[in-house]
């Protein structure tokens, strides 16, 4: 574990000797700048000779600062440049972060070269664009005296480079094979940068470039003109480049990061056999570098054990040694961090430099930053070690500072080291205990470190999972709550705490509630009484504070239960957790008894220091400054410094207790005869009922007299065997593995063997949630739940939700889908300990017989094709969740990213049935650092036919892609796109899968959400006809003749009406007919109907022959000629009649009636005078058929004679007669036209 310090806890030390550590700028010490009107790399002022604070230059780009840190002690000269710059914290030029060291010895002078950290504080990645150099010699190494010469180099100064990205380098002198003559030495310095060509490429940018001069402090000129190496070259992010010359004058590059390590040789010189600084070994084909993987000599993997990056290889002997950072992701089976995310320095050794590489082990602990890059060098008669941690004020992950301490040899030729200032050396006095408490969780995420919460370093702006401790598991999770532990070596006094709570835009989140608890004396949690309030402010501003009533105690629980979300609950954050002691009843220090101790021997220091509270006194932990071992390798007495927790004062090497030790030759310590008592208890976190829903853990406390416990152990099978959990201390936590009624044993062993009576402790624990078994039917379209709790507490309730928007309901029979589409279910189970499942979900599938259409991605299958997405994203299930920009941003749950990985990436989309797509559309997101937009993306489509029938992808022949940015930088679904990247085309294509193909920019890409849109162009099915009204046209058929009465009809008219009633009868018999036609139809047939001519019957031609026959009778003889005429003209037309087969009723008829009027019409000749007397007209007895009635003429009613005409009507009625005549023969002609028989 490596511990921190604030600048302004290091700046307090020794009484505020801080002040006198100055920073000098342009005094008298200041080194000579030249004229730089003509300052190239060729004439640039050799530094040799020169002192290390009065370098000449001609880079008119470098500015000096002096450091004097000799006021400090020895261990807190680190980090180099911890003052430098403070009080202008906005001016990163004299507020000066550096990192990435690499040391060179040159003209008795130790140059450490870093690269310039000018991150903002918020800014959560690298912002790195020019290098400088601390310089020193043996005597200012001693006093912690520095020059620091700044921007001796820019990654502009490379035409082919972008200007940034000026990461890690190293300087190499060259002698050109004359020692002796500095005058013709050369430095060269190999330096990451990012190439433009491979990034406009769309390729991971990075090469490496070489540049030279004739002095370390530039200017500097590009060696070759191009790269050296690029990333296209070597197939990995190529950085981090350490060159050395091997004794036999062979020149070596190595470089690698994320667990790959490559080397390459240099050429060298076939006449001298010296190494060329700027040609590296080709293949046979004198193009192709000729590249060697480091490899682990114990397995053979790609790699030395444990390695990430930031190889530094040297030889010493016959040994090469090969030092890096280790304890990155992917980067092995290394031990030496708790976070993945956090970096220690490991090595390896070969008796190659090109290895295999034999794993040696940990030098430097993890850091305060997540990598720590060293150089080892030897200077003088002494070996360092350079690297950075994150200690200076105002430091984060990405503003960082160079550190130095001294590397110690074995006998063997293994490396040992002490990083400092270590936690002894900086503790100074604080009501705060939080510091010396040993550090437990009922669990940490992977990336996260719970030693953040009290390492005195409050929330940074810019965060990373190592600066604070999270529970994160998933979201949701269903882990309702987690804890945090604090255990003293001692016991401790407080009534207060502060918690600084994290966030970020998803997964963590303020708790819900949170509480305390300290472990009493019985060995049970209780709550602390009478608290103040549980707030849940988060950031860094806004620290929960809570005051309760002060308790005596060995240990501290902060108990939180996590914000409930939807399907369980959201996780956690702690950046820090300080506990402040009871500062208000003025603790006192008893001082401790003397220590005697043998002469050679390190003394053994009390672990606790009584201090009196009032009423209590308290044996409260105590930390010791390190005693150097010529204090007791001879008679006499010294005096050893410690901190007492909890009791303030004033910063000073001292501290706030001291303690007399006397050295004595052949010291033997009195018999210890008591045994030490001893406490354990069941910890976990608090579920439903008396159950306990965490992984539980033993908290174990010891106590004795004096020493430190020698061991702790405990048993969890009622003392049938036991594991020792700690040595040489008093409090220890161990994991316990049972579930179900846990029962723990707990024992302490002093230093002089005396064992403690046993402890125990116990409870019920059910850390597991149950699990849902889900089965679809298919056919049925239901979903069927089960679930089940093993040997847990039992299963409480199953629910479940339809969609995302859905409400949980209990479950309590099979589920039917809502609709025709694909149902998606959400489900989880509770048990009665107060699990929770993790909210799963199965799709019902949709009804195959409708078609997708819309946006269908929802109803898709995403698949990572390569498989390349970060372990930390959502990956694909986010292209089709359905959260989009700027609902979300670049949260890791919301999103599918590939960092680090870069290049063409493919993702797919399948659906159970055939579509047509006819658009699409993407939102890619980026975080302005590892994510980024990609430089292109293309849609193809399954062809089922292609390939010979085997099938295929194919592109989309005429889509167009638009490439829309959405990040902090550009904005959140800004402008008319809406952060939408658009795939469009004209014609749509039918297909059961969709790929999209990713071309990577500068960044791995990142995608938010990948929207498909579909048509319907099937052939829709005729409706069903609506029914037809067809009543009318039923009882028109019904009341119009039928086939049947065909011969009572002209054939001529029959003909007409037959097509009309047949048409009307097809109608009538459609079943699709239209309403229009129906009507139409019954219509025409009444019509139709109507115009039929009924064909004149036996009865009509016989009545006619009768008329003729008495027409035949007439005697002529006796009736004028004028009413003959009218009778002849009606025979005429019977006459033409009976000859006529179909004639018409109606003209038969007519013309039976027109005789019959005629002959009643004739007028009889006159035989007398007008006036004269005589018979008249129908006063006869001849005059044809008088015995018809119709036809007689009437007479008087009293005489029964006719009336007399005047004479002088009888032109009248010739003229009448005429105008009868005539009107029968027109009614006659009228009726045939009618017939059609004219």
């Amino acid at each position: 574990m490596s511990f921190h310090v604030s600048a302004q806890s290091v700046r307090a030390v020794a009484g505020g000797l801080v002040a006198a550590a100055t920073l000098l700028s342009g005094l008298a010490l200041a080194p000579t700048a030249m004229a730089a009107d003509s300052a190239t790399a060729d004439n640039a002022p050799s530094v040799a000779g020169h002192a290390y604070n009065e370098l000449p230059y001609n880079n008119p780009d470098v500015t000096v600062t002096q450091i004097d840190n000799s006021a400090l002690p020895s261990y807190m000269r680190n980090p180099i440049g911890q003052n430098e710059g403070i009080d202008t914290p906005n001016d990163l030029s004299q507020n000066y972060y550096s990192a990435d060291a690499s040391a060179l010895s040159y003209d008795g002078k130790l140059f450490v070269f870093t690269g310039h950290d000018e991150a903002s504080p918020d800014y959560g990645s690298f912002n790195m664009k020019d290098w400088g150099v601390y310089v020193t010699d043996e005597d200012g190494l001693n006093q912690g005296k520095w020059t620091h010469y700044k921007t001796i180099a820019k990654a502009d100064l490379f035409s082919w480079a972008t200007g940034d990205g000026a990461y890690a380098g190293q300087v190499v002198a060259d002698d050109n094979g004359t020692p002796s003559d500095t005058s013709d030495d050369w430095f060269y310095y190999y330096v990451p940068v990012k190439d433009k060509a491979s990034e406009a490429a769309g390729q991971d940018p990075f090469a490496i470039g070489v540049a030279k001069s004739k002095s370390p402090l530039g200017p500097w000129k590009d060696a070759i003109g191009k790269p050296l190496l690029t990333t296209s070259q070597t197939q990995i992010e190529t950085i981090d480049p350490a060159f050395f010359v091997d004794e036999d004058g062979t020149g070596y590059l190595h470089f690698g990061t994320f667990g790959t390590q490559l080397a390459i040789k240099m050429k060298k010189d076939a006449t001298t056999g010296r190494t060329s600084y700027t040609e590296t070994e080709t293949k046979t084909d004198g193009t192709t570098p000729n590249l060697h993987t480091m490899k682990d000599a114990d397995n053979n993997a790609n790699g030395p054990k444990g390695f990430f990056e930031a190889a530094w290889v040297f030889r010493k002997g016959d040994t090469y040694y090969n030092v890096y950072d280790g304890g990155k992701p992917g980067s092995g089976t290394a031990t030496c961090v708790e976070s993945n995310y956090q970096a220690c320095i490991q090595y390896s050794t070969s008796d190659s430099p090109l290895g295999p590489w034999k794993y040696q082990g940990v030098i430097v602990p993890s850091g305060s930053a997540t990598t720590m890059h060293p150089s080892v060098l030897q200077f003088g008669d002494k070996w360092y070690v350079t690297y950075h941690t994150g200690d200076k004020e105002g430091g984060t992950d990405f503003r960082r500072a160079v550190c130095i301490d001294e590397v110690d040899w074995t006998a063997d030729g293994q490396m040992t080291f002490t990083a400092h200032p270590t936690k002894a050396e900086k503790t100074q006095p604080s009501t705060n205990v939080a510091s010396y408490a040993k550090v437990s969780a009922t669990f940490t995420e992977t990336p996260a470190y719970k030693g953040s919460v009290n390492d005195g370093r409050v929330l940074q702006t810019a965060v990373v999972p190592p600066n604070h401790w999270t529970n994160y598991r998933s979201i949701p999770q269903s882990q309702s709550g987690d804890s945090l532990v604090y255990q003293w070596d001692g016991t401790v006094r407080v009534n207060s705490s502060k918690v600084w709570f994290d966030v970020d835009s998803n997964a963590l989140r303020a708790p819900a509630s949170w509480k305390i608890q300290y472990l009493d004396a019985d060995g049970t949690w209780k709550d602390v009484t009478n608290p103040s309030a549980y707030t849940t402010t988060t950031g860094k501003a806004n620290p929960n504070a809570v005051t309760f009533d002060a308790v005596t105690t060995t240990a501290l629980k902060l108990d939180m239960t996590g914000q409930a979300v939807d399907g369980g609950y959201a996780s956690v954050a702690v950046a820090e957790w300080e506990v402040g002691s009871d500062s208000s009843e003025s603790p006192a220090i008893t001082a401790p008894k003397s220590v005697t101790t043998a002469t050679g021997t390190a003394p053994t220091l009390p672990a606790t220091v009584d201090v009196k509270y009032g009423n209590p006194t308290v044996a409260s932990p105590v930390i010791w400054r390190p005693v150097d071992a010529s204090s007791y390798a001879k008679v006499g007495s010294f005096t050893a410094y410690g901190v007492v927790a909890g009791v303030p004062g004033e910063a000073s090497e001292q501290g706030n207790v001291s303690v007399n030790v006397t050295v004595q030759d052949g010291y033997q310590p009195a018999a210890d005869t008591t045994k030490p008592t001893v406490t354990v208890a069941v910890t976990a976190n608090a579920g439903n009922s008396e159950w306990l829903t965490t992984a539980p853990f033993a908290t174990v406390q010891a106590t004795d007299d004096t020493a430190p416990i020698a061991k702790l152990e405990i048993s969890a099978d009622q003392g049938k065997s036991w594991t020792t959990i700690a040595a040489n201390a008093n409090a220890a936590i161990a994991t316990l593995s049972q579930q179900g009624d846990v029962e723990v044993w707990a024992r302490a062993t002093d230093q002089a063997g005396n064992v403690s009576d046993v402890a125990k402790a116990g409870g019920k624990v059910d850390s597991a949630a149950p699990t849902v078994t889900a089965a679809a039917d298919k056919e049925e379209r239901t979903l069927t739940l089960t679930a089940d709790d093993g040997t847990g507490s039992g299963v409480a309730s199953i629910e479940y939700r339809i969609g995302t928007d859905g409400q949980w309901a209990t479950y309590s029979k099979p589920i039917a889908a809502p609709s025709a589409s694909r149902a998606t279910v959400y489900y989880r189970a509770t048990d009665k300990a107060g699990n929770v499942s993790a909210s799963a979900k199965t799709d019902i599938p949709s009804d195959t017989s409708v078609p997708l259409t819309g946006y269908i991605e929802g109803d898709a299958t995403a698949t990572d094709v390569d498989g390349k997405a970060s372990g930390w994203v959502k990956g694909a299930a986010a292209l089709n969740d359905g959260k989009i920009i700027p609902d979300i941003t670049i949260a890791n749950e919301d999103v599918w990213g590939t960092w680090p990985n870069t290049g063409e990436m493919r993702l797919d989309y399948e659906w159970d049935r055939e579509v047509t797509i006819d658009s699409s559309r993407v939102q890619f997101t980026s975080d302005d650092g590892g994510l980024g937009i990609p430089a292109s993306w293309e849609l193809q489509y399954w062809d089922a036919l292609a390939n010979n029938g085997a099938g295929n992808f194919v592109d989309i022949s005429d889509a167009t892609y638009t490439v829309t940015a959405n990040s902090p930088s550009a904005g959140w679904a800004t402008g008319d796109a809406k952060g939408w990247s658009d795939g469009t085309w004209n014609t749509p294509v039918k297909t059961t899968k969709l790929r999209m193909v990713i071309t990577s920019g500068s960044a791995s890409p990142a995608v938010a959400e990948w929207q498909v849109h579909a048509i319907d162009d099937s052939t829709p099915e005729p409706p069903e006809p609506t029914p037809i009204d067809k009543t009318e046209l039923k009882q028109a058929l019904a009341d119009s003749p039928k086939a049947d009465d065909a011969s009572k009809y002209t054939e001529t008219s029959w003909a007409e009406y037959a097509a009309v009633l047949d048409s009307a009868q097809q109608v009538y018999k459609a079943e699709d007919a239209a309403e229009a036609a129906v009507v139409d139809a019954a219509t025409q047939l009444k019509q139709a109907a109507k115009k039929l001519v009924l064909v004149a019957t036996v009865q009509d031609r016989a009545a006619l022959s009768a008329q003729l026959d008495a027409a035949a009778a007439v005697d002529r003889t006796k009736w004028t000629d004028e009413s003959l005429a009218v009778l002849d003209s009606a025979v005429a037309t019977a006459n033409a009649l009976t000859s006529d087969g179909q004639a018409a009723q109606s003209d038969v008829q007519a013309a039976t009636e027109a005789i019959s009027d005629a002959i009643a019409g004739l007028v009889e000749k006159s035989t007398t005078k007008p006036g004269q007397g005589g018979d008249k007209p129908g006063s006869g007895t001849d005059k044809p058929n008088q015995g018809n009635d119709s036809n007689q003429n009437k007479g008087d009613a009293d005489s029964g004679k006719h009336k007399k005409i005047p004479d002088t009507g009888a032109a009248v009625l010739g003229v009448g007669i005429l105008a009868v005549v005539l009107a029968v023969a027109g009614v006659i002609i009228l009726k045939r036209r009618k017939s059609g028989t004219c």
